[in-house]
C-alpha cells in the first residue's frame, strides 16, 4: 500500500485467511507515529455482532480486543479496519506496519495465529499528474430494513491530488452481495471534486446481512473496499419485533413496567415513553433511533436520566421524515454499564390520529472508549390504540389526585373494572398503583 505526504483517509485492515470459530481475541498493531496518526478503528461485516474496543492510548500502537457472543461459523477477509492518516512532510521510504494477535475460540481455547507485517510506501510528492483518492468512511451499516423494500445510504469519494481521478469498477462481492447494489459503477473525479457513490440494500430474507464494495481506481494504493452491513426484517414488520438492548415503556412509574399499550389515545394529549436499556457495555453516551408517523404523533422534548455520568443532553433530531433520534453524551469519557433508565421522550398526539399507531425503537448506537461507536439494530414497538375510554387518576373530578381518588382506587383494586384501568390493559392491578403513584398530588 502507499499514500502521499498529508494524505487522509488511508484505510488499514486487519485480514485473516480462515475467520471459522473466532469468537474473541486481541490485535496490537504498530506503527510510526511519526509518520502516520490514527483517525479510527471499526469492526467490519464479519465482526458486526462484536463488541470492538480499540485502545490508542500508547504512541505508535493500536491495541485492540474483541468479543462475541458466538463464533464466525466460516469465511475469511477483514475481522477488523484501522484509519489512518499520514503526516505532511513526511520523508518519502517504506515504513513498516507490525501485528501481533491472539485469537479464542466460543469456549476461550486458543486459535493458533501466524501473522505477516505489512508496510506503507509514503512516495516523494505529488506530481502534477498524481490523484489522491479518499472516501467518506470504510462501512456503511443500514437499519432494519423490510424485505423486499430498498433502504440506501451513500459515500463520498474525493480526489485531493492534482491529476484526474478515474474509478475504474466499483462493485459488491461477499455473502449476500445479491442483496446490495452501487450506482455510479464507474465515474471520473477532477482534481479538487468529489463523487456521490449510492448503495442501495434491498433485503431477499429475514436477518443479518453482509457484503463488501471494491473500488478500483488509478491512484496509488488501491483498491479500496468499504464494508457493509445490514438486517432483513419481515415484510409484517409492523407487528414483528426484533429483541434489543433497549425497551421502552408507556407507563410512566418507576422502573420498567413493560407497558407496550396504551388505550384511550384521543388526538390532542400527550404521551410519554420511557426508554431502559439492559446489559449495556461500558458507554460515555447513546443515541436511540425510533420510527413513527410524525404526522400522527408530533415529536416533543427528551430528558435524559443520569445513567451517563455528567452528560449533555442534545434536541431530538430527525434524520428521515419517519424518524426521531434521541440520545446524550458527555465530553469527560466517563462510562456507565449495566441496566437502567436513559430517559424520556414525550410525543403530543395530533388530529391526524385515527384508531392506532405505533412507534418503534430500530436502532441504538452505543459511544464507546476509544472513539467506538457501536450500532446495534433491533425492532422493539408500543401501540398507542383509541380503543377505550380516557382515564386519568383524577376519578371524583375534582382537579386534584388525591387521598379521595386513591380510597376509590382501593376499593376496585384487583377487579377489571375499566374506569380505573389507567394503563389499558383490562386489569386493575400493580401496573395501574404504579401509575397513579406516579400521579398523586398533581392539580389538573
Amino acid at each position: 500500500m502507499s499514500a502521499a505526504p498529508g494524505q487522509a483517509g488511508v484505510v488499514v485492515s486487519i485480514l485473516a485467511d480462515s475467520v471459522g470459530g473466532i469468537a474473541g481475541g486481541s490485535f496490537t498493531l504498530t506503527y510510526d507515529p511519526g509518520i502516520l496518526t490514527v483517525r479510527e478503528v471499526r469492526s467490519t461485516g464479519l465482526t458486526a455482532g462484536f463488541t470492538v474496543v480499540p485502545n490508542l492510548s500508547a504512541p505508535g500502537q493500536v491495541r485492540v480486543a474483541m468479543a462475541g457472543a458466538s463464533g464466525i461459523p466460516s469465511g475469511s477477509g477483514a475481522l477488523v479496519v484501522v484509519t489512518f492518516d499520514v503526516r505532511a512532510g513526511v520523508a518519502p521510504g517504506t515504513y513498516d506496519l507490525g501485528i501481533q494477535a491472539a485469537l479464542t475460540d466460543e469456549k476461550g481455547r486458543d486459535i493458533p495465529v501466524t501473522t505477516r507485517k505489512g508496510t506503507l510506501t509514503v512516495r516523494g510528492g505529488i506530481t502534477p499528474s498524481a490523484p489522491v483518492f479518499s472516501v467518506s468512511t470504510s462501512s456503511l451499516t443500514f437499519d432494519s430494513t423490510r424485505v423486499g423494500v430498498p433502504s440506501q445510504k451513500t459515500l463520498t469519494i474525493s480526489n485531493a491530488g492534482t491529476g484526474g481521478l478515474s474509478i475504474t469498477r466499483i462493485a459488491v462481492g461477499g455473502a449476500d452481495s445479491t442483496q446490495f447494489t452501487v450506482s455510479p459503477a464507474q465515474a471520473t473525479v477532477s482534481q479538487g471534486s468529489a463523487q456521490t457513490v449510492t448503495v442501495t440494500f434491498l433485503p431477499i430474507s429475514p436477518g443479518p446481512k453482509s457484503a463488501s464494495l471494491s473500488i478500483a481506481h488509478n491512484a496509488p494504493g488501491g483498491p479500496h473496499t468499504v464494508f457493509l452491513s445490514g438486517v432483513g426484517i419481515p415484510a409484517g414488520f409492523d407487528t414483528v419485533e426484533v429483541a434489543g438492548p433497549v425497551s421502552l415503556d408507556l407507563n410512566p412509574a418507576d422502573g420498567d413496567q413493560g407497558q407496550k399499550v396504551r388505550k384511550g389515545v384521543r388526538a390532542g394529549s400527550a404521551v410519554s415513553i420511557q426508554l431502559f436499556v439492559r446489559n449495556a457495555p461500558p458507554i460515555s453516551g447513546y443515541t436511540v433511533r425510533l420510527t413513527l408517523d410524525t404526522t400522527v404523533v408530533r415529536p416533543g422534548s427528551y430528558t435524559s436520566s443520569s445513567f451517563i455520568p455528567n452528560s449533555v443532553t442534545l434536541p431530538p433530531a430527525a434524520p428521515a421524515p419517519d424518524s426521531l433520534d434521541v440520545g446524550t453524551g458527555n465530553l469527560t469519557g466517563e462510562t456507565r454499564s449495566g441496566d437502567g433508565l436513559l430517559g424520556t421522550v414525550t410525543f403530543q398526539v395530533t388530529e391526524k390520529f385515527n384508531q392506532e399507531t405505533r412507534i418503534a425503537a430500530t436502532k441504538v448506537t452505543f459511544s464507546q472508549p476509544g472513539g467506538v461507536r457501536r450500532e446495534v439494530q433491533q425492532r422493539v414497538i408500543v401501540t398507542l390504540s383509541a380503543e377505550g375510554k380516557v382515564v386519568t387518576p383524577d376519578f371524583n373530578g375534582d382537579g386534584e389526585v388525591g387521598f379521595d381518588d386513591f380510597f376509590m382506587f382501593a376499593g376496585v383494586f384487583g377487579t377489571r373494572n375499566p374506569d380505573f384501568d389507567l394503563t389499558g390493559d383490562g386489569f386493575v392491578g400493580f401496573d395501574d398503583f404504579f401509575a397513579f403513584a406516579a400521579e398523586f398530588g398533581r392539580k389538573s
